[in-house]
């Protein structure tokens, strides 16, 4: 009799399951929307500088992810982004601090069939980048564009651009011995004299290479420095001027790596 119950108890719901699933209108998935892509953990803004780079390196690139809420299309369909101003900063300028959106628009493209497009930002490398930090915030857009618009808080992205060189995080009493103390334009020249090597001098460098102890590789790269210490102190030489110096805030020393 036990048993019984239960299976015309287990019919009933099963037949209330059914009838309520009949009632319930389909989703519609007609509309494909678009949304900038955040990494779990990230933070609400990135931040990109070209300090690490030697100054012949006048543009770079970032790309910024952009992901299909939709369905799949058998043909290309266009993302479409603007400049977004913020108040209280210092807003990025186009053409100055970054390539117009226009004429990058025939990359912003998801493909047939694509799911996802990365879009590529090209910054450039103005000289008021080494005094203040600029502020592109970049916002889809539905004019011009083949999507209607994610959530909007997935709609919005800020970068902030700049040229400032900033003493690295790991550089303490280890980085000061072998490299004889810290200074911007010193701080410059190991970036040029590396970048030959593909090597960026950085946080990760200082920790990778001078707090590993092994005074075998730091010499190696001291001797990187040196070399190009002493050409660009003979160029200096050659133009009557004196040898590379630091800027009033590092009290204007020569710049050495000897002790």
């Amino acid at each position: 009799m036990r048993n019984m119950f239960c299976i015309l108890l287990l019919l009933g719901v099963s037949f209330y399951l059914a009838s309520c699933k009949m009632d319930l209108d389909p989703y519609d998935q007609t509309v494909d929307r678009v949304a900038f892509y955040f990494a779990p953990g990230s933070e609400s803004e990135e931040k990109y500088t070209f300090a690490y780079f030697p100054d012949s390196v006048r543009v770079d690139t970032v790309n910024v992810e952009v992901q299909l809420y939709g369905n799949l299309s058998l043909w290309p369909r266009k993302v479409n982004i603007v400049q977004q101003e913020v108040d209280g900063v210092d807003n990025a300028i186009p053409g100055i601090h970054y390539v117009p959106f226009s004429e990058l628009s025939s990359l912003y493209i998801i493909d047939a069939n694509g799911t996802s497009v990365k879009l590529p930002i090209v910054f450039k490398r103005d000289a008021s980048l080494r005094e203040k930090e600029r502020v592109l915030e970049i916002r889809l857009t539905e004019e011009g564009s083949d999507f209607k618009l994610g959530a909007s808080d997935l709609i919005v992205k800020r970068l902030v651009i700049s040229d400032i060189l900033l003493k690295p995080t790991t550089w303490g009493g280890a980085a000061d011995w072998y490299l004889n103390g810290y200074g911007q334009v010193k701080h410059r020249l190991m970036i040029d004299a590396a970048a030959p090597y593909g090597v960026l001098i950085n946080d990760d460098w200082v920790e990778s290479v001078i707090n590993s102890g092994d005074v075998g590789y730091i010499n190696y790269w001291i001797s990187i420095f040196k070399t190009e210490l002493q050409r660009v102190n003979d160029e200096r030489a050659s133009a009557g001027q004196g040898p590379l110096k630091e800027g009033i805030e590092y009290g204007e020393q020569i710049v050495s790596f000897d002790m």
